[in-house]
């Protein structure tokens, strides 16, 4: 009976922590592609260097050999006032890793997190985020995790409306940059080719 007690205990646990491992705010596209893992290694980095302007800031941890890539990407959501002028912009960052295999490739684009920054009308797109060159950034406004239901600053500061939108800016354009990666990866091999 004691040994019933424990694998049933063991079962559970294993359930709980597979359970809690699904995530809502992670995208993933795995594709094939002919082409050895370098090769494909080298369409995912030069597909990086086009998507965020400088690769150089973006890549944390690059790895030929084991065919990984690992970054940080940023998502600019513009925030308006009830009369349509801009008074700050969102920042959603969040982690990109592409993994390449022969004939294989993975990105995952996971841990985004929410913050805002005042004083947007200086914020030219392309051009470095108000955060990154030291304007005011807002810590009374940041969500946090877009995993969570509710964002860390209240739904006084960003109502329950505004968080949902700001969820589906996110989900839109990490929708859309896989879409590009792969197209992109697919060019790569065409021109690889001719």
């Amino acid at each position: 009976m004691k040994n019933i007690i424990i694998i049933l205990y063991l079962v559970f646990v294993s359930v709980s922590c597979y359970s809690q491992q699904t995530h809502e705010f992670e995208f993933t596209l795995i594709d094939t592609l002919p082409g050895t893992k370098s090769e494909l290694y080298i369409y995912a980095r030069s597909w990086l260097a086009s998507a965020f302007k400088s690769s150089k800031s973006v890549i944390e941890m690059e790895d030929k050999e084991s065919g990984t890539i690992i970054g940080n990407g940023i998502f600019v959501h513009p925030v308006n006032s009830a009369f349509g002028n801009q008074v700050g912009i969102d920042i959603i960052r969040f982690t990109i890793a592409i993994n390449t295999k022969d004939n294989k490739y993975r990105a995952i684009l996971s841990n985004y997190f929410h913050s805002y920054i005042q004083q947007a009308s200086t914020y030219i797109p392309g051009q470095p985020v108000a955060s990154d060159v030291g304007r005011a950034v807002s810590q009374d406004r940041n969500g946090g995790s877009l995993e969570n239901a509710k964002p860390d600053c209240g739904t006084f500061m960003i109502t329950k409306n505004q968080w949902k939108e700001i969820k589906e800016f996110s989900k839109e354009k990490s929708e859309a940059l896989l879409k590009e990666l792969k197209k992109a990866m697919i060019a790569g091999k065409s021109k690889a080719d001719f």
